[in-house]
């Protein structure tokens, strides 16, 4: 089933910058980088772009467990919160827009953009109970310990918990964004080329995982809807 949401208040393109002192943060403790819950392997300078043409230059990365853009000062980490005043954060020549409180990457700005949504969860390593087995009975006390304190989950994790990252992918369609996941639901977004699109997702081999190949397809897509 295609998943679709409304779009409210995306502005493409540039626009201005906001003063931090209109920004509201969450203080967290600690500052080390290199975490796996982060798209980027390390915190970077970054530049935020407002609504309401003011800027600012920040040390940034994107928590994918929580979907915050985190923001690094003084050995200390915050997360930016009011995500609806930002139109686009660009973190190592990426663009990131906000959408119903996350960040989606903006990964093909054409006339039916294509977005990527970074998404995880935690998932804790069995200890070994013994004959070859493992046991997770302890996994549910320590992740739910992490998930209800949100200040673990922008820190160094503990070891025996694996970060497990997905990627989902979105278009922006007559005002909406809609998720697809395989063929059949990309077709079903563009009544009237699915014919063209099949055959061309066929003769290019398009895998639906591959954001290289999602590219190519989201850019042939856009130049049959302007014929």
């Amino acid at each position: 089933m295609l998943k679709t949401r409304n779009l409210i208040n995306y502005i493409p393109g540039i626009a201005a910058f906001m003063l931090l002192s209109c920004i509201h943060l969450n203080a967290q403790t600690g500052g080390e980088s290199s975490k796996p819950q982060y798209v980027f392997p390390d915190f970077m300078e970054s530049v935020i772009k407002m609504k309401n043409e003011n800027t600012r230059t920040l040390i940034l990365n994107y928590n994918f467990i929580t979907e915050k853009m985190v923001y690094q000062e003084n050995g200390q980490l915050f997360d930016l919160l009011n995500s609806e005043l930002f139109d686009t954060i660009y973190i190592n020549n990426r663009r990131f827009v906000p959408f119903e409180g996350s960040f989606y990457e903006v990964l093909m700005a054409e006339n039916v953009p294509l977005f990527i949504q970074y998404t995880g969860e935690l998932k804790e390593l069995g200890k070994d109970a013994g004959y070859g087995t493992t046991s997770q009975t302890t996994s549910i006390q320590n992740i739910s310990g992490i998930y209800s304190n949100r200040t673990y989950l922008n820190l160094k994790l503990p070891d025996n918990i694996e970060v497990q990252a997905f990627e989902n992918y979105w278009l922006r369609k007559d005002g909406s964004m809609i998720n697809f996941k395989n063929k059949k639901q990309y077709l079903e977004i563009f009544p009237g080329i699915e014919d063209k699109l099949d055959e061309f997702i066929k003769d290019n081999k398009i895998r639906f995982r591959d954001r290289d190949d999602l590219k190519k397809l989201v850019k042939y897509t856009n130049l049959q809807l302007s014929q």
